[in-house]
C-alpha cells in the first residue's frame, strides 16, 4: 500500500473481497455456458421434424386438425386430397395414344403443322439474310427515296439527301458518296460493333436454326420412308414395323428440333437475367435434361448423360468453386444475349425507322415478323409448360433432372409414338403426315389429355362420401391420445368390415354381368376407387408401424447428451 504495510486482518479484508469477485464472475461465466447448451438443446429440439416426435403425436395433431372443421370443410378436404385421376385403364395413355395425342382432329392439327412451318421458314429467313452478308463479306444495303443505309463490317453509314431550293428530289443516292444530279449528299457513319461480335453472332444463330431445320426435314423423309407394316417371318415373334422402330430410338427428334427450328435465337440467354429461370436452367438440370434428350434421339448408341449431369459437390470448397463458375457462365451468356438484340435492334432501325409502314420493303416485312417471332420465342410457353408437366412425372420429390431421370423421359416418348404409329392410325390415309402432325404439335395439353382420365374423376366423385367415412374411422376423436396399438386395432377392424362389404359388392357385380353393360362399367369403377380408398388406410397404418422416428429421435438425444457431457455439465446431461 502507498501507506505502507497492511495489518494481517485488513490484508485478509482486501483478498476475501478479491477472491469474491473472481468466484462471482466464474459463476457468471459458468451460468452463461450452461444457458448457452441449454439454447442449443432447445433450438435442436424445436428444429426437429415433425416426423421426430412419432407417429402417435403427429396423428393426434392430425386427428385435432381434423376434429376443428365442418362438414363441408371435411369434404372439401376430401376433395383435394384425393388421387390425381390417372388413366389406369389406359396405361397412362399407351393403350389409345391416337385420340390423346390428335385431339381437337387431324385438321387441326395439321393446321397447327402448317403454321409451324411458316414460322420455321421466318425464322430461317430473318437468321439467314445478315449471315449470308456477313459471310460473303458484303455490305447489307437498304435504299429508301431520300435515304440509303448500308451496314458494312460494323460501319452503320447513313446518307440522306439535301436539295438547294427545298424541293424533294425523287433520286437514288448512291453510297459511294458521289452526287448525283440536284442533289448534295450528306452522310453520316457510326461505329456500332465495336466488339466486333456481330460476325459471330449471326453466324452461330444461322448454325442452330439452318442445322436443325435440315436436320428435321432428313428425319421427317427419313420416317416416311420406313415401312409402318409388321414383318412376317417364319418364327411366329411378333416384331414391330419399321417406323415404329425408328420413331423408338429418336423419340426426340421430331419433337424439340422443330421447336428449336422454329424460335431459338442468340436472344435466349436474355432470359436467364431472371435468378428463378438461370436456376431452372442449370441447377435443376433443364438445360442438360433437353440437350441431353436430342443428342440421345440424334446417336442413340451413345451415352451423354455421364458428362451433361454432374453431381453438385457437397463439400464447401466444392460448392463455392462451382456456383462461382456457374455465375459467371450465366454472366457470359446474358451479355452475349444482350449484344445479339443490340445487333438485332440495328438491323430493324436502319430497315424500317426512316419510312412509314406502308413503304416498307417486303425484305422490312420479314425482318420485322421475324424479330418479333425471336422475342416471343425467348420464353416459349410450351417449352416451359410441358417440362413442367414431365418434372411432376419424372422429375421425383425434389424436382431435378438426373441421368436416369433422362432416360425415363427418351423411353416413355419412345414407346408413346412407337405405340400410336403402329396402332389404329396405320388404318387411315396418310398415316405417317397424321403421325408427324401429332408429334410436331406435342405440347402439355396433350400430356395432360394422356394422363388423366375422365371417368376416374367422375369415379372419384361419386365415392366421396366412402372417403369422409374412410377418415373419420382414420381420424376419431376417440383415438386421441390412445396408445398405439389401440389406434390400430380400430382402423384393423373398421378394414375388416370395409372389406366384407366390398366383398359383398363385387359378388353382385359378377353375378349381374347379363345386365346393362354402362351400369355395370360405372359401378365397377366406384368398386376399384372403393378399394383404393382401403390401400390408403392400410399406408396410414403403416406410418403408425414405422419406428423409423423413434430410432431418429433416439439418435438425436444421444448426440445432445454428447454434447453436453463434453460441457462438464453432469445435471443438464442427464
Amino acid at each position: 500500500s502507498s501507506d505502507g504495510l497492511l495489518s494481517p486482518k485488513r490484508a485478509s479484508s482486501v483478498i476475501s473481497s478479491v477472491s469474491r469477485r473472481k468466484i462471482a464472475e466464474a459463476y457468471e461465466k459458468e451460468e452463461r455456458a450452461r444457458a448457452l447448451v441449454r439454447t442449443r438443446v432447445d433450438h435442436a429440439i424445436h428444429d426437429l421434424d415433425e416426423d421426430i416426435l412419432g407417429p402417435t403425436e403427429q396423428h393426434d395433431n392430425t386427428i385435432h386438425f381434423w376434429a376443428c372443421l365442418s362438414k363441408e370443410q371435411k369434404l372439401a378436404m376430401c376433395r383435394v386430397t384425393e388421387d390425381l385421376p390417372l388413366a389406369v385403364r389406359d396405361l397412362g395413355g399407351l393403350m389409345n395414344p391416337f385420340k390423346s395425342l390428335l385431339h381437337g382432329g387431324v385438321k387441326m392439327r395439321i393446321l397447327l403443322s402448317v403454321m409451324l412451318l411458316i414460322r420455321l421458314m421466318l425464322n430461317v429467313f430473318t437468321t439467314a439474310v445478315p449471315a449470308y452478308h456477313l459471310f460473303r463479306n458484303e455490305p447489307l444495303v437498304f435504299r429508301t427515296p431520300l435515304r440509303n443505309t448500308t451496314l458494312f463490317d460494323g460501319q452503320l453509314t447513313v446518307c440522306r439527301d439535301i436539295t438547294l431550293d427545298g424541293r424533294e428530289l425523287k433520286n437514288t443516292a448512291s453510297l459511294n458518296g458521289q452526287l448525283l444530279t440536284g442533289a448534295i449528299i450528306d452522310c453520316d457513319t457510326f461505329n456500332v460493333d465495336p466488339f466486333k461480335t456481330r460476325k459471330v453472332t449471326f453466324c452461330f444463330e444461322a448454325f442452330i436454326i439452318v442445322g436443325a431445320s435440315l436436320m428435321s426435314l432428313i428425319f421427317t423423309i427419313a420416317f416416311l420412308l420406313k415401312n409402318d407394316s409388321f414383318p412376317e417371318d417364319g418364327s411366329g415373334k411378333m416384331r414391330g414395323s419399321a417406323r415404329a422402330n425408328f420413331i423408338m430410338r429418336r423419340p426426340f427428334v421430331l419433337v424439340f428440333l422443330p421447336r428449336i427450328a422454329v424460335s431459338f435465337s442468340a436472344l435466349q440467354p436474355i432470359a436467364l437475367i431472371s435468378t428463378s429461370c438461370a436456376r431452372k436452367w442449370l441447377v435443376r438440370g433443364d438445360l442438360a435434361m433437353y440437350v441431353g434428350l436430342v443428342f440421345k434421339s440424334l446417336f442413340p448408341h451413345r451415352n451423354f448423360a455421364e458428362w451433361l449431369f454432374i453431381e453438385r459437390s457437397v463439400s464447401g470448397v466444392g460448392y463455392i468453386v462451382r456456383f462461382i463458375a456457374e455465375g459467371l457462365l450465366v454472366i457470359l451468356l446474358v451479355l452475349l444475349g444482350m449484344q445479339a438484340l443490340l445487333h438485332k435492334l440495328i438491323m430493324l432501325y436502319i430497315s424500317i425507322s426512316f419510312v412509314r409502314w406502308t413503304s416498307w420493303h417486303t425484305r422490312s416485312f420479314l425482318l420485322f415478323l421475324g424479330f418479333v417471332n425471336q422475342m416471343v420465342g425467348v420464353f416459349d410457353h410450351d417449352i416451359i409448360e410441358l417440362n413442367r408437366a414431365l418434372l411432376l412425372r419424372f422429375g421425383g420429390k425434389d424436382g431435378t433432372w438426373s441421368a436416369a431421370r433422362m432416360h425415363s423421359v427418351h423411353q416413355w416418348f419412345g414407346l408413346v409414338f412407337s405405340r400410336l404409329v403402329q396402332g389404329r392410325i396405320r388404318s387411315h390415309d396418310c398415316s405417317g403426315l397424321m403421325a408427324l402432325a401429332a408429334m410436331f404439335n406435342f405440347d402439355s395439353d396433350t400430356v395432360q389429355h394422356m394422363w388423366l382420365s375422365r371417368k376416374r374423376a367422375s369415379s372419384l366423385e361419386a365415392v366421396r362420401e366412402d372417403r369422409l367415412a374412410v377418415f373419420e374411422a382414420m381420424l376419431h376423436p376417440g383415438l386421441y391420445g390412445q396408445p398405439r396399438e389401440a389406434r390400430l386395432e380400430s382402423m384393423h377392424s373398421h378394414l375388416r368390415q370395409c372389406q366384407r362389404e366390398h366383398d359383398e359388392v363385387w359378388e353382385t357385380l359378377c353375378m349381374a354381368c347379363g345386365g346393362e353393360q354402362e351400369t355395370i362399367r360405372s359401378s365397377i369403377l366406384h368398386h376399384a376407387e372403393r378399394v383404393r380408398l382401403l390401400a390408403e388406410l392400410q399406408a396410414h397404418m403403416a406410418d403408425l408401424h414405422d419406428h423409423k422416428a423413434e430410432d431418429s429421435e433416439e439418435e438425436d438425444a444421444t448426440e445432445i447428451r454428447d454434447s453436453c457431457e463434453s460441457s462438464g455439465d453432469d445435471e443438464l446431461s442427464e
